[in-house]
C-alpha cells in the first residue's frame, strides 16, 4: 500500500469520526444537555448495572486512568450521586453505591439516550446501518463468539448467491465475467429442476448476516453434485465451509445418493483442504483456459457408503479396546482412516452380504432364499450389537482360562475374542453361511 492510499485512508477515518461526534452531540460539551461529560454519563451507566461496582473493575471495564477516575468519583461523591466504602473482602479496595440521586441521573441520561438514537433511526434504512455497525464491532473490537446458522434457502438468496460469487472471485482471483455466466446458469438450472427431496441449498448465517452458501444437485439418479460452495472472506475460520460439505453429505444420504462429486480449480486452496476432510478424493483434473486465466480444472468424488464402513471400523476399535458395551447405542461420525488388515475382513463380508447398502431393500441370495439389505445405520447397530456379544463371550472365557503369563494370557483372549467375533459375523443373517467368511477373508 502506497503511502498516498494510506493517507487517504486515515483521512476517511478522521472525516468519520468528526462527522458521528457531532450527530450525537459530543460537540457541545455536556452530553444529552445534561451536566455530565461523555465520561461521566458512561461511569453513572456503568454504576446502575449493578448494586456493588469495585474501583479495580471500574479501570479495567473503561480502561480509564486511575488520577482521572478518582476526580470524577470525588466529584460524584460530594454532589451526593454516589457513596463509597471499604470492600468487605479486601480492606485495600474501595466499592462504590449508587445513591437515589445517582441512580435518578443514570435514569435520566439513559431515557434521553434512547430518545436521540430513536430519532436517529427514524426514516433511514436501519438494516444497512446496523449491519454496519456491527462490521465496525468486529473489525476494532475484541474476537467474541459468533452465531453460526446454517438454513435452507429462501426467496431471494440465489440472487445473493450469484451476485456474492462473482464480486468474491473477481476482486481474490481477477476472474472474469464469463464466471458470472456460468454461476447464473447453474442457478437457473436449479430454479428450473423441479425434485423435492432431490436437490437442496442452505445459506450459511453469522450473527444474522450472510456469510456463505452450498448446493446440491443431482447429476443422475445415483449420484450428486456440490455446487456453489462459497464462504465470505470476513467470515472465514468459523467453521462455515465444513459446515455447509457435512450439510450436503448428510441431505445426499438420505436422498439416497450413491455418490457425490464435484468440480473445483486448484488455485482454491483453502476449498480443496476442506473437501480432503470431508473425504473427496481427487479423481481426474486438466489444465484449461477459463474465466480469463490458465486453470488446473479437478473434479473430486466420494462414494457415500464409506460413512457407512467408517462406522463399522470406529465399532471394531471399541470392541478391540473392550468398550463396545460403553459405545453400543452410540453412532459417531469418524475421521477417514484407513481400515486395518482385522477391519477389512469384516468389512468385505458386510459389502457381499449387503449390510453396507445405502437404502433398505430386500432380494434373493444365490441360495434362493430372502435375506435383507441393511442400511448403514442398521448395519452398524448390528455390528455393534455383535461385538458386545463377542466381549462379553471373551471375558467369560478369558475368566474361566487364565495363564501364568500376562503376554499369553493376552494373545489367548485376543485368539478367542477373534473367533467370537467371527462367529458373530457369520450369524448376521440366515443365507450367510460361514464358508462365504472363510473365502472374503483371504482377499480383503
Amino acid at each position: 500500500m502506497t503511502d498516498e492510499a494510506l493517507a487517504d485512508q486515515v483521512a476517511g477515518v478522521r472525516a468519520f469520526n468528526r462527522f458521528y461526534t457531532n450527530v450525537i452531540g459530543l460537540v457541545h460539551g455536556m452530553y444529552l444537555d445534561m451536566p455530565y461529560s461523555l465520561t461521566e454519563a458512561r461511569l453513572l451507566f456503568e454504576l446502575s448495572r449493578q448494586d456493588v461496582t469495585a474501583v479495580t473493575d471500574l479501570r479495567r471495564v473503561l480502561d480509564i486512568d486511575a488520577g482521572y477516575l478518582s476526580r470524577v468519583l470525588a466529584r460524584f461523591e460530594a454532589d451526593g450521586l454516589i457513596g463509597r466504602q471499604r470492600s468487605g473482602a479486601d480492606a485495600r479496595r474501595r466499592d462504590i453505591t449508587l445513591t437515589g440521586a445517582g441512580h435518578a441521573a443514570a435514569a435520566e441520561l439513559d431515557t434521553r439516550a434512547v430518545t436521540q438514537i430513536a430519532e436517529l433511526l427514524a426514516g433511514v434504512d436501519r438494516r444497512r446501518l446496523l449491519h454496519a455497525m456491527r462490521e465496525i464491532t468486529d473489525l476494532l473490537g475484541r474476537p467474541r463468539a459468533r452465531a453460526v446458522v446454517l438454513r435452507p434457502l429462501a426467496t431471494g438468496d440465489l440472487g445473493w448467491v450469484l451476485q456474492r460469487h462473482g464480486v468474491v472471485y473477481a476482486q481474490e482471483y481477477g476472474w472474469d465475467s464469463d464466471f458470472e455466466t456460468l454461476v447464473a446458469g447453474i442457478v437457473a438450472g436449479y430454479l428450473r429442476t423441479k425434485a423435492p427431496g432431490r436437490q437442496a441449498g442452505w445459506i450459511a448465517e453469522v450473527d444474522g448476516v450472510p456469510a456463505g452458501s452450498v448446493l446440491c444437485v443431482p447429476e443422475d439418479a445415483t449420484t450428486a453434485r456440490l455446487r456453489l460452495l462459497l464462504v465470505e472472506r470476513w467470515a472465514r475460520g468459523l467453521g462455515i465451509g465444513a459446515r455447509c460439505v457435512d450439510e450436503v453429505l448428510r441431505f445426499a444420504r438420505q436422498a439416497g445418493y450413491q455418490r457425490i462429486i464435484l468440480s473445483t480449480y486448484d488455485v482454491l486452496v483453502s476449498a480443496g483442504r476442506i473437501y480432503g476432510a470431508a473425504g473427496f478424493t481427487l479423481v481426474r483434473q486438466e489444465r484449461e483456459s477459463a474465466f480469463g486465466h490458465d486453470l488446473n480444472a479437478q473434479v473430486f468424488a466420494r462414494d457415500l457408503t464409506l460413512g457407512a464402513a467408517r462406522v463399522c471400523a470406529f465399532a471394531l476399535r471399541c470392541w478391540a479396546a473392550g468398550t463396545a458395551g460403553r459405545h453400543a447405542a452410540r453412532l459417531s461420525r469418524t475421521p477417514p482412516h484407513r481400515e486395518s488388515c482385522i477391519v477389512r475382513p469384516v468389512l468385505q463380508h458386510c459389502r457381499k452380504s449387503g449390510q453396507l447398502c445405502q437404502q433398505s431393500v430386500s432380494k434373493t441370495s444365490t441360495c434362493g432364499e430372502r435375506e435383507r439389505w441393511l442400511c448403514p445405520l442398521e448395519a452398524c447397530r448390528f455390528l455393534l450389537s455383535g461385538l458386545t456379544g463377542c466381549s462379553q463371550e471373551t471375558t467369560r472365557s478369558s475368566r474361566s482360562r487364565t495363564t501364568t503369563s500376562g503376554g499369553t494370557s493376552s494373545a489367548c483372549s485376543r485368539s478367542r475374542g477373534w473367533r467370537a467375533m467371527r462367529r458373530c459375523c457369520c450369524s448376521w443373517t440366515p443365507a450367510t453361511p460361514r464358508r462365504r467368511w472363510r473365502r472374503a477373508s483371504p482377499g480383503a
